[in-house]
């Protein structure tokens, strides 16, 4: 009786071990074809609106934008922010350290790209923007140029600085 029950037990046992291995053994699909999202050149993990005023009166007050994205692709190179109709130069902070002009992106790099506009700052117009509380990061890839909208940004209180 009891071999009888351990007999069972192993074919069993074995069944069900034979289902998992054809499950896993099916052909799997392109990551492409079970994600709902289409490969981005530039994801956005963050932007957030920061205004700020100078500690010492007479220095200003302004905004700044904060954008934190990941970067999907080679030789990308960020061109312009347009930000509140205004054409912007972000610095590029990789690893917490600015780059400079001759930067090199990799792809799967983090950066965080950081532009200021104070309130009384004469800068560049900018009309790109479809949307009044977004911005457009312009950039290169190659000579292919290109920009992605960011939506959702974050605003912050003012904060004062030195």
């Amino acid at each position: 009786m009891r071999t009888n029950r351990s007999i069972a037990f192993l074919s069993l046992m074995a069944g069900i071990c034979y289902l998992f291995v054809q499950c896993k053994s099916g052909e799997k699909l392109p990551a492409e074809e079970h994600s709902s999202k289409s490969k981005v050149d530039i994801e956005v993990l963050s932007a957030v609106e920061e205004s700020w005023v100078a500690g010492m009166k007479g220095r200003g007050s302004g905004t700044d934008l904060k954008i934190t994205a990941v970067i999907n692709t080679k030789e990308l190179k960020v061109e312009s922010i347009c930000f509140k109709k205004t054409k912007l130069t972000p610095k590029i902070i990789k690893s917490y350290n600015i780059m400079d002009d001759s930067y090199s992106i990799s792809k799967g790099d983090t950066l965080l790209l950081r532009c200021s506009l104070m309130s009384n700052e004469l800068a560049e117009a900018c009309y790109d923007l479809q949307v009044e509380d977004a911005a457009i990061i312009n950039y290169s890839i190659g000579k292919s140029q290109k920009n992605i909208q960011v939506n959702n940004i974050v605003k912050r209180r003012a904060k004062p600085r030195p």
